[in-house]
């Protein structure tokens, strides 16, 4: 059974690593370290490429995504007010990027 998947490039441009998706299937799955053996495998990804740092974006409201984030080292590196529509601070949805360093 597939528990999830992480999934990400390299921009070239930028030499970033983007984290495209990362997403746990089963709920009964999250809190038990499936998350951390799919973030260390993107990161290894990542470092294989060569990027300079990784990032990801996520929605502010989405308060455990970003938990899960910071724990694994992400810190915000920037907003967008209006990713998705002109209502998006009314409703709460601020897109968040995120990213760390490589080291």
């Amino acid at each position: 059974m597939l528990a999830g998947y992480a999934e990400g490039f390299l921009e070239e441009w930028n030499n970033r690593f983007r984290i495209s998706n990362i997403c746990i299937f089963d709920y009964a799955a999250r809190s038990k370290g499936v998350g951390t053996l799919l973030m260390n495998a993107i990161s290894d990804a990542a470092k294989a490429s060569g990027a300079r740092m990784i990032v990801l974006e996520t929605q502010s409201c989405n308060e455990n995504a970003i938990a899960f984030y910071r724990k694994n080292g992400f810190e915000i590196i920037g907003f967008d007010l209006y990713s998705c529509s002109n209502a998006d601070p009314e409703r709460h949805g601020i897109r968040i990027e995120m990213g760390k360093i490589q080291k």
